[in-house]
């Protein structure tokens, strides 16, 4: 087992370049030390180098390359906070299963691809800082469980994930799967720069109990909600104009929905009744509007006690 050190003309590579799979399945390295050289990490540099614990130094890496600590199942840290980083390519850190918080820097502007911290179970914070205004890739912190050797992590069989912060900074959209089977994350805010939320996004948050929903999104896609268990009421803009399927579907508590003036569509599930199944309570603002229902079958909800759409208003359904 050593440590290396990478980008100081002192040190052991004097490179601005760690390139392509160059320490890829190396399975002896432990501390990597990246100096002010360093510029940019390539595809797949440490790729399946599980014996990595940690990553220090980065600061002027700018970019970090599709798959370039993949499978680093032992990583637990990496210095990204005081580094030059701007972009994320895919993968770069899937199933790195012990990393435990990523803090992105304030120069950090794109992520290219999916899934750049999908399966790191044991992630407990991602900050994104407000200087970021792209889209949330698909599957970014996707934690929906799988399965692995034996030999890979102390508990076989299935994990639950650990992320309990997360901060937006000002994203755009947020991508399909983006945040699936978070169970930890009780609290969320949507910033107001975001104007989509993409399929799934927060699929199978069971312990979701309070969202800000703030002015600025147009788009709930479907099942961006499904299975958030534990909401019990949520407040969505006047900006909102559309609302998929599934977007809320066995949101087993749901009981209060309150719809802003702007919406234009809400669709229903295909097979049952899709927006909010258990909502007991369903109510628009107070100025009349028209929008549109998709209702191929069902009902609005099957435990729907109160509709209160605004007077003046008047529906559109379709199916």
């Amino acid at each position: 087992m050593y440590d290396i050190h990478v980008g100081d003309d002192c040190d052991q590579m004097n490179v601005a370049n760690v390139p392509r799979m160059i320490f890829d399945n190396i399975t002896n390295l432990i501390n990597i030390y990246l100096g002010d050289n360093v510029i940019n990490i390539d595809y797949g540099a440490f790729n399946n180098c599980q014996s990595i614990v940690s990553v220090t130094g980065m600061k002027n890496v700018g970019a970090i390359g599709q798959a370039a600590f993949l499978q680093c199942i032992n990583l637990e840290s990496i210095s990204l906070q005081d580094s030059n980083v701007q972009v994320i390519l895919q993968s770069a850190f899937m199933n790195c299963y012990k990393l435990k918080s990523v803090v992105l820097p304030n120069t950090f502007r794109q992520f290219v691809g999916n899934a750049q911290f999908q399966h790191c179970y044991s992630l407990q914070s991602l900050i994104i800082p407000d200087e970021f205004e792209g889209n949330l890739s698909n599957n970014l912190c996707d934690m929906q469980p799988n399965t692995w050797y034996e030999n890979e992590l102390e508990n076989d069989g299935y994990i639950v994930s650990s992320l309990t912060h997360v901060y937006l900074g000002n994203s755009s959209s947020i991508g399909d799967q983006s945040f699936e089977g978070c169970d930890k994350l009780t609290t969320l805010e949507i910033p107001s720069s975001c104007q989509h939320i993409g399929d799934n996004a927060f699929y199978r948050c069971w312990n979701l109990t309070d969202i800000t929903f703030n002015e600025g999104l147009l788009a709930i896609d479907h099942g961006a909600f499904d299975n958030c268990k534990r909401l019990s009421s949520i407040h969505l803009p006047e900006s909102l104009q559309s609302i998929s399927q599934e977007s809320f579907g066995d949101c087993d508590y749901l009981e209060e929905v309150y719809i802003g003036s702007g919406i234009q569509n809400i669709a229903f599930g295909v097979t049952e009744p899709s927006f909010c199944k258990h909502a007991a309570h369903v109510a628009f603002e107070s100025k009349p509007i028209h929008f549109t229902i998709n209702k191929p079958q069902g009902t609005f909800t099957d435990n729907m006690v109160e509709w209160a759409v605004p007077e003046g208003s008047y529906i559109t359904w379709i199916g």
